[in-house]
């Protein structure tokens, strides 16, 4: 199977960013690669992955981590089955769909607005490191992916003192698309540039670091809030479709618009947009509605961790 996932990732290398890359690799070499590489890719059985690769991991209680493996061997082993080195239709990896998944899992739907509110409330008043929360913070009123929250830089926002302001989201195929910032989502920035020392990242584990904060801190985090966080790294952008679909049920492609649909069809959203103004008002309206109410986000991170001066 070595020879295949190393193919596998050449193949893919193109379409990912090198912070993306970075993880695929990582995720191989520690769950997969000691479990399953050794073994040739047409004697691996789905009870083969299940029991050496996705099961330890579960039991380890990471079940995000479980399920981002269970998707990598997905795509590889379907890669696999493109190239003819296993039969059409028999794909060991697909029998692992839903396979050690929780039947009574939370639905997306169940976690509404006031769900939400006091769940990033009880969020911001557990233990945590100041990084993280202004992190999950800015996920929650941005409604952006949670890997494009963790790799921003600063030299991808522009404006932040005026209403224009904008991150310029850089797409895995080239170009920018250009999601318009709250005033919430400003003031976020603006407390992460006083405390975040003097990295090129906005949200750095470490003050000075130039190492990304990782998704997962950002599931822990949401994990200590009094509400059960659900099990996605999306949560956030989950409530904003549920929120924003509910308030205007008329405006559905607008909500898909602000959430980046024009990245799956390839196109790449500018300052001279005609939607961005309506974007702008519509991740305005949004921020209003979620933190309506709470405190600015340096006095959430004035206290860092309990106990603790690190950031």
């Amino acid at each position: 199977m070595n020879a295949v996932a190393e193919r596998w990732h050449e193949h893919k290398a193109a379409s990912w960013s090198p912070f993306h890359q970075q993880k695929v690799i990582d995720r191989w070499r520690t769950h997969i690669q000691p479990k399953v590489g050794h073994v040739p890719v047409r004697s691996i059985t789905a009870e083969m992955l299940w029991d050496r690769v996705i099961k330890p991991i579960q039991e380890a209680g990471k079940r995000e981590s479980a399920n981002r493996v269970r998707h990598a061997l997905l795509s590889m082993m379907t890669f696999a089955e493109d190239l003819g080195l296993i039969p059409n239709g028999l794909n060991p990896a697909r029998e692992l769909n839903g396979r050690g998944r929780r039947e009574s899992r939370p639905l997306l739907s169940a976690l509404d607005l006031d769900s939400a509110r006091t769940l990033l409330r009880s969020v911001e008043a557990a233990q945590g490191k100041r990084t993280s929360k202004l992190a999950l913070r800015f996920a929650a009123v941005t409604a952006a992916a949670p890997e494009s929250v963790c790799t921003s830089q600063w030299s991808q926002f522009a404006w932040l003192d005026t209403r224009s302001a904008v991150w310029r989201m850089p797409l895995p195929s080239g170009g920018h698309f250009m999601h318009p910032l709250s005033r919430q989502a400003c003031e976020v920035l603006q407390s992460a540039r006083a405390i975040g020392g003097h990295t090129s990242l906005v949200f750095p584990v470490a003050q000075s670091s130039h190492q990304p904060l990782s998704e997962s801190a950002l599931v822990r985090l949401s994990g200590r809030g009094s509400i059960r966080a659900l099990e996605t790294v999306h949560i956030w952008r989950h409530v904003f479709r549920h929120v924003m679909s509910g308030k205007h049920p008329d405006r559905l492609a607008l909500v898909s618009a602000c959430l980046g649909a024009e990245k799956a069809e390839g196109i790449t959203c500018g300052c001279s947009d005609p939607g961005l103004d309506e974007r702008r008002s519509f991740m305005q309206e949004y921020a209003d509605l979620l933190v309506d109410g709470f405190p600015p986000s340096r006095a959430v991170i004035s206290g860092g961790m309990h106990g603790s001066g690190r950031p």
